[in-house]
């Protein structure tokens, strides 16, 4: 969960169950997800806080810069936004999901996506 640093929960080593559902959560857009997110701590959508939604964490971690929430969100999702005030605090249990990549067939893609596209499968490959 992406908090800001001075937040209590930021000084604990992993965060419960009850971290997630005492305060106000800023989640993913997508229902599945947050279907998927209420699964891991056994409740329904509707007995979490959600106080808004988000589709780039970007957007959302300026909410939390501003004290308005917490977002659940990948701990890699925080690395790319970074952010001298804010801090990724994981799951206890661990939480891990999946990610997906799909793009259409036989279509001619600028190179830039071709070199992407090429790396995601080495990237694969190695694993």
């Amino acid at each position: 969960m992406l908090v800001r640093r001075d937040d209590p929960l930021a000084q604990k080593p992993r965060l419960e169950r009850e971290d997630l559902l005492s305060r106000p959560l800023i989640m993913p857009r997508r229902e599945i997800v947050r279907d998927h997110i209420a699964g891991w701590f056994g409740v329904e959508q509707s007995q979490l806080n959600i106080f808004s939604s988000h589709s780039l964490i970007n957007n959302a971690a300026l909410l939390v810069e501003e004290g308005l929430g917490c977002v659940v969100c990948t701990g890699g999702s925080f690395e790319i936004r970074g952010g001298e005030h804010l801090t990724f605090v994981p799951f206890s249990p661990e939480r891990t999901t999946g990610h997906v990549l799909a793009w259409k067939k036989n279509r001619v893609f600028h190179s830039a996506a071709d070199r992407f596209r090429e790396y995601i499968r080495e990237t694969e490959a190695g694993e």
